[in-house]
């Protein structure tokens, strides 16, 4: 068993995962960049071992290290019996010939830095809004994570935002129709040294829409007699309002779609459900409850609560 990626973070190959990820850690904030700008020398070493927990951090990876499936750049090894490449090496062009990128991808780095983010984030102490550093090593150039902040209607309709890097001038950063909270935009190229800039976009919530995949969903107050009488309201959609038909004997709860007034993305459209909530006066009316008492009296109705598991 090979123990180049052991040495590299100074632990045995009997070390848990738990002391694997303090010795990342450590070493993690020894070598950073961001601490020791200009040294050359600590930025390759910072690589070596942002490498090796690439794939000592990740379980399935380790493993088949161990096993000798992978060597240390996470290539598959050569297979007995077919030469130099075996048939998944790099003689024939297959899995290897994509070096560290397929281990490290395919484990606890999803995209290729996920499994980082939150090591960086404790070892640098947070960096805001902007530019976070380095957070994916994979044998070429540290990609830099960043985030932004946009509001609902921007993340939903798609918009366009300039944010400021540390390390080069502003850029246009386009924003999907559709994007979601958390979601993380690529752009080659743009990060530090030439690699490329992660951006995690962070929604902000809006007062009064509440998003389910590419369905918008909003609570619409209506008075008792626009629910008792039926009536015709205006209601705010992500493009503007639109007007709707309250059916008269609406209960509050009750649920209206507006086809096609949800998130547009991707050549599809959600809808907009509008959930009706009967709002009374703040103020007692007598008069009001005396009609509703009478009414009550000559129209009695079954407890609608009876089917109510317990009642």
């Amino acid at each position: 068993m090979s123990r180049i990626l052991y040495d590299r973070l100074g632990v045995a190959s009997t070390a848990s995962d738990t002391d694997i990820r303090a010795a990342f850690r450590r070493l993690a904030k020894q070598y950073h960049p961001d601490r020791n700008p200009g040294d050359k020398a600590a930025e390759d070493r910072f690589k070596q071992i942002s490498a090796a927990y690439g794939i000592l951090g990740e379980p399935d990876l380790r493993k088949r290290y161990d096993a000798g499936e992978i060597d240390e750049d996470g290539r598959e090894r050569a297979a007995a019996g077919f030469g130099p490449g075996g048939f998944g090496g790099a003689g024939f062009g297959g899995r290897g010939g994509r070096g560290f990128e397929q281990g490290f991808s395919g484990g606890r780095g999803g995209a290729g830095f996920g499994g980082f983010s939150d090591l960086f984030d404790e070892i640098l102490g947070g960096r805001g809004p902007q530019a976070g550093g380095f957070s994916d090593i994979g044998g070429g150039v540290p990609a830099t994570e960043a985030r932004i902040r946009v509001g609902f209607i921007e993340a939903a309709r798609g918009a366009t935002r300039r944010i400021a890097l540390p390390h080069a001038s502003d850029i246009d950063l386009k924003i999907p129709a559709g994007t979601a909270d958390g979601a993380r935009l690529r752009l080659r190229g743009k990060g530090q040294g030439g690699g490329d800039l992660i951006v995690q976009v962070e929604v902000a919530p809006h007062p009064l829409f509440r998003r389910e995949d590419r369905d918008i969903h909003l609570d619409l107050p209506v008075t008792l007699a626009e629910a008792v009488l039926g009536a015709k309201v205006d209601v705010p959609t992500l493009d503007g309002h639109a007007r709707v038909t309250v059916p008269a004997s609406s209960s509050s709860g009750r649920t209206l779609r507006l086809k096609g007034k949800g998130i547009h993305a991707g050549g599809t459209s959600g809808d907009l459900y509008v959930h009706l909530k009967i709002v009374l006066p703040e103020k007692a009316d007598p008069g009001l409850a005396d009609a509703v008492r009478g009414w009550a009296e000559a129209h009695p109705q079954p407890d609608p609560r009876r089917d109510l598991p317990g009642i």
